[in-house]
């Protein structure tokens, strides 16, 4: 049995694994502890790779479909011609909208793929590139187009002293939403700093169980809660009055807005206390350093775009983006140095 460590290629928070292979069949996957950020934490999905690689209906090689329904095997270059020809029949007769790819979660491992993806869009004239992102989380790609963005990011995980999660559970798979525990390893050594943490999830989840305050809301009343949770911040003058002054437009109309979102109401609503309502929300917006962010949870919701548009509002009413001077979330390193100025990117 030989060791080999390498990355888990599950999802974007990449793992680090040690796989053991016997004979050139990898028998199992264990977590590292000795990788550097995920210090020994792995998933489930993860954990079962083994069971995918081995598996007896893996395809090994292409397969073209015959007018029976049965499969014969094709050679790749054969398989790759007759594609190219459909495709091209296709495009003839509909235009380039009509031809769309998905990049699934596995392969963002894939350092290659993605870039002959977006060439190969580029060439044909398709914008019609899809993943499991604008499945699952299509709201955090919506919203920025009518709310705008802050050049510079949100306030990192290790800064902050509280956080508001927001149906994810980072606790049973890693996290990588801006502001979130990128691992449990690291949201159980910022708990011991001090870090407050509200849950908002119809189910008590390992995470939920951990939390200062768990805010169990009926499905599908997110937005009722975030509108409510901002009544409160506005009302009680809780907000970043200087940021808002210099950065944001429309305060105002926000405030009319959610303005018949008393927690009162927002309570019988989404099946809460009242009490608990208020508490998360000067919990959230009396310390200087946090965030509030979204899993995929909130997106398999009613209202996801809503949703999300008000826990970004959440976010800059309560001035939770990077300041100049600042350290940024996320650092270009293996791609160009792109600039993260400290200011407002318009809608």
């Amino acid at each position: 049995m030989e060791t080999k460590k390498s990355f888990c290629r599950m999802c974007v928070a990449y793992c680090g694994i040690n796989a053991e292979v016997d004979q050139g069949q990898l028998m199992s996957v264990k977590a590292d502890p000795d990788h550097a950020l995920s210090r020994g934490f792995s998933c489930v999905k993860g954990r079962r790779i083994p069971d995918i690689v081995n598996h007896p209906s893996r395809l090994k090689h292409s397969l073209k479909r015959n007018k029976d329904g049965s499969f014969d095997a094709i050679g790749n270059v054969d398989a790759t011609s007759e594609i190219a020809d459909q495709l091209n029949k296709i495009i003839d007769q509909y235009g380039p909208r009509a031809v769309a790819t998905y990049t699934g979660t596995g392969c963002w491992g894939d350092s290659v793929l993605r870039a002959v993806v977006k060439s190969w869009h580029k060439s044909i004239g398709s914008v019609m590139r899809c993943s499991s992102a604008s499945i699952d989380q299509p709201a955090k790609f919506v919203t920025p187009w009518h709310l705008g963005a802050w050049g510079a990011g949100p306030h990192s995980f290790l800064s902050a002293k509280v956080i508001m999660l927001i149906g994810q559970n980072p606790i049973i798979s890693g996290q990588y939403h801006p502001g979130g525990p990128p691992y449990p390893s690291d949201l159980h050594d910022a708990r011991r700093r001090g870090l407050k943490v509200i849950v908002v999830d119809p189910r008590k989840t390992e995470q939920a169980q951990q939390a200062d305050i768990h805010l169990q809301v009926i499905p599908g009343e997110d937005p009722t809660l975030m509108a409510a949770m901002l009544n409160v911040i506005l009302k009680e003058q809780l907000y970043d009055k200087d940021f808002c002054d210099q950065h944001v437009k429309g305060l105002q109309v926000l405030r009319e807005s959610v303005a018949d979102f008393s927690p009162a109401y927002a309570a019988k609503r989404c099946g809460l206390a009242e009490e608990d309502i208020i508490a998360a929300a000067r919990l959230f917006a009396s310390e200087d350093r946090g965030i509030a962010s979204t899993g995929s949870g909130t997106c398999m919701a009613p209202n996801p775009n809503l949703t999300e548009h008000l826990v970004l509002c959440i976010n800059t009413v309560c001035g939770r983006w990077n300041r100049e001077g600042e350290p940024v979330n996320m650092p270009s390193i293996l791609t160009g140095n792109n600039p993260r100025p400290a200011q407002a990117v318009p809608a």
